[in-house]
């Protein structure tokens, strides 16, 4: 189970809008599949406005490296520069809920 979180736009086209673009990228790298998957994200170093858009998908399907899944992906637009994103992901692996945090330091 693997987030990935990387600009999208270049810094000088992020100037000119006034807004930075994120996307996430969520992967299944275990033979069972995972349910019901949220993400909660913020950012931190600044007081900027944030919005996270919907997820591509909820599931995802068990690891397989001959037809490999698609990911979950979801965007953040924010509108000020940031040192890093915080996440929360909350899904079902294996019948139990589970939770998992992190930051991604930018």
């Amino acid at each position: 189970f693997s987030v990935v979180c990387s600009s999208v736009l270049s810094s000088g086209i992020n100037a000119e809008y006034g807004v930075n673009v994120w996307l996430a990228t969520i992967t299944n790298s275990a033979p069972t599949p995972v349910k019901e998957v949220t993400m909660e994200m913020s950012v931190s170093g600044g007081g900027g406005r944030v919005k996270l858009a919907a997820p591509s998908t909820k599931q995802l399907s068990p690891f397989s490296p001959i037809c490999p899944a698609s990911p979950i992906q979801q965007v953040l637009l924010t509108t000020e520069e940031t040192d890093g994103i915080s996440f929360t992901l909350t899904y079902i692996y294996s019948g139990a809920r589970e939770t998992k945090s992190g930051t991604v330091v930018l």
